[in-house]
């Protein structure tokens, strides 16, 4: 196996598993309701929420800078950390579903 499909079929892996060092991320989302998502149970950390927002926006943003276009510049803070924008069961639904997609691009763009 090339390095370049191995880089592929490790960023899949990473959301769907399996993966050699625990669960992979939709392992360990299956289950989080919109409520425990948003929870902020130790006080300054970011939320389950956040935290899928962001790695769901440096997917994207990885499939941006692995692109042909021009370079980009670093991102802004909302770009880097994108703001929950919703509550609900189906906002949170479209969270895990950016992240998802974002892991799917990138690994489409490594093969």
């Amino acid at each position: 196996m090339s390095d370049v499909r191995r880089l592929s079929n490790f960023i899949s892996r990473t959301v769907s598993g399996p993966m050699w060092h625990g669960p992979a991320l939709s392992e360990v989302l299956a289950g989080i309701t919109p409520e425990d998502a948003a929870a902020r149970p130790i006080d300054g950390a970011h939320s389950i929420w956040e935290l899928v927002l962001h790695m769901a926006a440096w997917a994207e943003i990885a499939h941006v800078r692995l692109g042909d276009g021009p370079p980009t510049g670093e991102p802004t803070t909302d770009e880097d950390w994108p703001p929950v924008t919703g509550t609900t069961k189906a906002d949170w639904q479209d969270a895990v579903n950016r992240l998802y997609k974002g892991y799917r691009v990138v690994a489409e763009d490594a093969a």
